[in-house]
């Protein structure tokens, strides 16, 4: 990140000599790997440093936040993907469940005709053999 040093000497008061202000910011783990000279301006480069404009932080600023917006976006689009798939993992599921039902509502119909058509034939032999009986018990 950088910072114009005159903007952080708005906001601290800084008395120290440079080489001072970054062997403390060092201290504090804030990493101040080189100092440049900007015209008239003290810019110092790394992981923290001081930039000479306040546009050019804004210009900075802007490059890092349109950055962070495409890894988020990135971030969403994989999240979302992992979604759909897991949409179409479960309709799959659904389908193949469908399939497993139909085909047990389907054994058990055949089942239940077959029961009734033993039923039927159970019942025409005992109306044949009753109509034999009454043949022979009328002669």
């Amino acid at each position: 990140m950088r910072v114009s040093l005159k903007w952080l000497a708005d906001l601290v008061d800084i008395t120290l000599p440079v080489e001072e202000l970054c062997d403390r910011l060092d201290m504090t783990g804030t990493k101040v790997e080189a100092v440049h000279t900007l015209g008239s301006a003290l810019v110092f480069g790394g992981l923290f440093g001081f930039i000479n404009s306040s546009q050019q932080l804004i210009g900075e600023a802007f490059g890092f936040a349109v950055e962070r917006f495409g890894e988020s976006n990135q971030q969403l689009t994989e999240a979302l993907a992992r979604i759909e798939a897991a949409l179409a993992q479960s309709l799959t599921r659904s389908d193949e469940q469908l399939a497993y039902y139909v085909a047990q509502a389907r054994e058990v119909i055949d089942l239940s005709i077959s029961a009734q058509q033993g039923i039927v034939e159970d019942l025409r032999r005992l109306h044949g053999k009753a109509l034999a009986s009454a043949e022979g018990g009328a002669r």
